[in-house]
């Protein structure tokens, strides 16, 4: 499998859809949008810059593969108010800036979680490529399966690509 150059601009194309909307749900009038629509509308007053909006844009971790996410999303996550504030009886103990502490959260579960997910998905990709490859699909042998077993063997080979991508991701 190789990765072709449509993937990145498959993500900018959702990113830059998303930026459209949530531009033009910020020109709407609030009580016409839903509670998702507000928290993402992007309103002039908070219009990013150039820079700002190529940053969300070439975000390099999502560039290759994405996901693709709003930019307020984005911005939240840059300046870590997507994170629980500290409390206020717990400041004393961290250094502060500008007034705000923010506490990153501990990934570590997290990460070996999805880590073990993507290791399972990758070896059942392993196992169910091996009964059922395109080889397979575009052999001779395959023609003399029963209807019911060409179409069981299709969804095997459909099933085999997505747990491919579901290791990836």
């Amino acid at each position: 499998y190789l990765v072709h150059v449509s993937s990145p601009q498959m993500n900018l194309v959702i990113k830059l859809t998303a930026f459209c909307w949530n531009v033009h749900d910020g020109r709407m009038p609030v009580h016409t949008l839903s509670v998702f629509q507000r928290e993402r509308a992007i309103k002039s007053s908070t219009f990013p810059s150039l820079l700002e909006f190529l940053n969300y844009d070439l975000f390099f971790p999502t560039m290759f593969y994405g996901p693709g996410f709003d930019y307020s999303e984005y911005r939240r996550f840059i300046d870590l108010s997507i994170f629980d504030p500290v409390l206020p009886q717990e400041w004393d103990k961290l250094p502060q800036e500008n007034n705000t502490v923010r506490q990153v959260p501990d990934g570590t579960r997290a990460a070996l979680r999805k880590g073990a997910a993507g290791l399972l998905w990758t070896f059942l990709f392993f196992k169910l490529s091996t009964f059922c490859s395109l080889e397979l699909l575009l052999s001779e042998r395959f023609m003399e399966f029963s209807f019911l077993q060409r179409l069981l063997a299709v969804h095997l080979f459909a099933l085999t690509l997505r747990v491919n991508q579901y290791g990836v991701w």
